[in-house]
């Protein structure tokens, strides 16, 4: 199974764009929450540029291929991933509270998910905007309400993208300078590789069955959706960027 993965492996390194699309596609689709994690994605794309760095150990499929190269891997990933980010803001600065009518979108954003964010909003501002990034299911509804609450498109992208500059090229480069020990690692420990996997499965698996019903939980006690919401989150939003020497006068 490991030989396996690794030769589909070793054949997607010599595809370059084909896998540069890959890793936009699953990067953008991780800033929603699904299929895999950001982090799968990046240590994949740190291994397919280790693989292309050595033909020796896996050989083009002809002479003079090209195949993925790191520093472009690591450039398309942080513009992937940040692009993805300033989506969901700019969602939540178009559309507001009004998504949460949307099903399509209501399974990753309920009611109570997005309470929960606005309120750690308020309180960090844009320290929040950053350390969304690394809380797991807060990521897309933090994003989401940097947006509906207003905060600015500069100062966000600027939080959100030192934060990224700081893990997305990292996590590829470490792969793609280790990726002998780590394919090592994965040709040794084979039956340890499979258990470790299946765990990982089974937990990513059971913590979005969690997390769906747990948000169906609260659509439920919340739908249909209450009147006022949409109108009482945004004149909050209102209020928090009203300066506050207009806010005083008109008191």
């Amino acid at each position: 199974m490991e030989q396996w993965i690794l030769d589909r492996f070793a054949e997607l390194a010599w595809h370059p764009w084909k896998a540069y699309g890959l890793m936009v596609v699953l990067l953008v689709s991780a800033s929603f929450g699904q299929p895999l994690p950001e982090e799968v994605s990046l240590i994949a794309a740190g291994l397919l540029s280790f693989m292309a760095a050595h033909p020796a150990d896996y050989p083009p499929p002809y002479p003079g291929a090209v195949g993925v190269d790191v520093h472009l891997a690591a450039v398309i990933c942080f513009v992937s991933v940040l692009g993805a980010d300033l989506l969901v803001f700019w969602l939540g600065r178009r559309y507001g509270a009004m998504v949460l009518q949307w099903k399509l979108l209501r399974r990753f954003l309920s009611p109570e998910r997005l309470e929960r964010v606005t309120s750690r909003v308020r309180r960090r501002g844009y320290i929040a905007a950053g350390l969304f990034r690394f809380t797991p299911g807060l990521r897309f509804p933090g994003f989401f309400a940097c947006g509906m609450l207003g905060l600015s498109v500069v100062k966000f992208t600027l939080a959100d993208g030192l934060m990224a500059v700081l893990t997305v090229p990292t996590q590829i480069y470490l792969v793609a300078i280790f990726g002998e020990r780590i394919i090592h690692q994965l040709k040794h420990f084979n039956g340890v590789l499979a258990v470790l996997a299946l765990l990982f499965v089974g937990a990513f698996v059971a913590w979005h069955l969690w997390q769906r019903r747990r948000d169906a939980r609260a659509a439920a006690a919340v739908a249909p959706l209450p009147d006022g919401y949409s109108s009482r989150v945004s004149q909050r939003s209102a209020n928090a960027n009203e300066p506050s020497g207009e806010s005083s006068s008109t008191r």
